[in-house]
């Protein structure tokens, strides 16, 4: 997150993930705004969305869509071996 003007105002960060505000950290120093889900999340779709304002009250909104596979598959080397 930036603002090439005067700078964002920490106070007005807020993210929200399915609709429901959610405790996220934003770095003034770099821009960043993280998030850790305390549990993992649902196999499905999720909305991630962002708004922010700067210090004149100018306000800014993002939002985007991703999606949790609910099946991982893992594949391992397989190793034979001649038993003799």
């Amino acid at each position: 997150m930036a603002d090439a003007g005067v700078g964002i105002d920490p106070a007005t960060v807020e993210m929200r993930l399915d609709g429901q505000v959610v405790a996220a950290t934003y770095i003034t120093g770099t821009g960043e705004l993280m998030y850790q889900p305390a549990t993992p999340l649902a196999a499905g779709q999720h909305i991630v969305m962002v708004k922010a304002g700067d210090v004149l009250g100018n306000q800014a909104s993002a939002s985007a869509t991703f999606i949790v596979q609910s099946e991982w598959h893992i594949y391992l080397p397989l190793v034979l071996r001649n038993y003799r």
